[in-house]
């Protein structure tokens, strides 16, 4: 899973996973552990409209300092 932090390293739930990247995505309706891990290399405007183009518009001129956050599921 990919998302787009607005505000960046100042979002509470960022900096929630640079101190534990352990967490928890619900997926049809059950949960499902994964890893999360921030890429601040990552072209973060552009994967927004890669993700959901409806909303990309309005988070891009609003996001502070975008950042992307890859979620990767465990088995």
């Amino acid at each position: 899973y990919w998302l787009v932090a607005g505000d960046g390293r100042r979002s509470d739930y960022v900096r929630n996973i640079e101190a534990d990247r352990r967490v928890r995505v619900r997926v049809h309706g059950r949960w499902r552990d994964g890893k999360a891990t921030p890429l601040p290399d990552d072209p973060a405007r552009r994967r927004l409209f890669k993700l959901n183009p409806f909303n990309s518009a309005f988070v891009a001129i609003a996001a502070r300092d975008p950042l992307t956050v890859r979620i990767d599921l465990t088995a």
